[in-house]
């Protein structure tokens, strides 16, 4: 199923709408750890990202609605706050979607957390 396709007529525009399509499926169920480092995997922390063909189906059209959309330069899912609802109980880390360049100086990335790219 071609949920993204390169038609911007037939496509999902914004995250909200992926997340309204998802809402009427199966439970996702995002887990998403940090693993530390160790000498067998690496030397630097890995992000888990853990869940089924549908929650990973999820995240990537999440992921290119983000891209092509014009709603901002972050959007944050997390088990505590907007999106709880795809997070497996227990789970305390969640996500923030960062596209730059920054719009805004006051995004938590741009304030003190730690940046990946």
């Amino acid at each position: 199923m071609v949920l993204m396709p390169e038609n911007p007529t037939n496509r999902m525009r914004s995250t909200d709408e992926v997340c309204g399509y998802y809402a009427g499926k199966p439970k996702i169920r995002l887990e998403v750890r940090e693993f530390p480092p160790t000498d067998e995997v690496t030397s630097v922390p890995v992000l888990l990202v853990e869940t089924d063909s549908t929650g990973f189906e999820f995240l990537g059209n999440l992921f290119l609605a983000f891209a092509r959309s014009s709603e901002g330069c972050h959007r944050h899912l997390a088990p505590d706050s907007a999106g709880s609802a795809y997070f497996r109980e227990g789970c305390r880390l969640g996500l923030l979607l960062h596209r730059l360049p920054c719009e805004k100086a006051e995004t938590p990335i741009e304030n003190g957390g730690r940046r990946l790219l």
